[in-house]
C-alpha cells in the first residue's frame, strides 16, 4: 500500500486499528515512509494492547478491506513524456524496490533519486539529457 500511496501522491494514510493518522512528508521515499510507519505501528500496537487489557470493545474497520495489486515491472519504466511530478512520485515510490529504470542507447539504467527542476528553461524533447544531467520531461525537467 505504501508504494501505491506514494505513486498516487497521497499525503496522509490511516494507520492500524487506533484512530491514528500520519502526515506523509512530501519528500519521503517509500523506504523512509516504511521506517516511519514501522515506528508508528509499534506505538499503535501498544495502544491497542492497553485497550484490550482495559476490556474495550473492538471497533470494526470502516469500508471494504482491499489489497493493492502486485507492482508489475512495466510500471517501473520511466516515461519521460509524463510530468516531472509524476516521474518524481514514481521514483520515490518504486526507486529502491522493485526499482525504476530508463534506457540510454539500449543500456538499462536504474534511477535511484530525482528532483524536479523548478522554472526549467530546457527546450528539448522529452527524454533528452543535457550535459548538466537534466532530463527534459513532458512538462519541464528533472535532475
Amino acid at each position: 500500500r505504501r508504494r501505491r500511496t506514494r505513486l498516487q501522491g497521497d499525503w496522509s494514510t490511516d494507520v492500524c486499528s487506533s484512530d491514528l493518522e500520519y502526515e506523509i512528508p512530501t519528500e519521503a521515499s517509500s523506504n523512509e515512509l516504511f521506517d516511519s510507519l514501522s515506528d508508528l505501528g509499534v506505538e499503535a500496537v501498544k495502544a491497542s494492547l492497553l485497550e484490550i487489557e482495559k476490556g474495550s470493545e473492538p471497533v470494526p474497520q470502516n469500508g471494504v478491506p482491499s489489497i493493492a495489486r502486485k507492482i508489475d515491472k512495466s510500471e517501473c519504466v520511466i516515461d519521460w513524456a509524463k510530468s516531472s511530478d509524476e516521474i518524481w512520485r514514481k521514483v520515490r515510490a518504486f526507486g529502491s524496490n522493485p526499482g525504476v529504470y530508463t534506457t540510454i542507447r539500449g543500456v538499462r539504467i536504474k534511477v535511484l533519486e530525482v528532483k524536479p527542476v523548478v522554472n526549467s528553461e530546457v527546450q528539448l524533447p522529452a527524454g533528452s539529457l543535457t550535459p548538466e544531467g537534466i532530463v527534459a520531461t513532458g512538462d519541464g525537467a528533472i535532475q
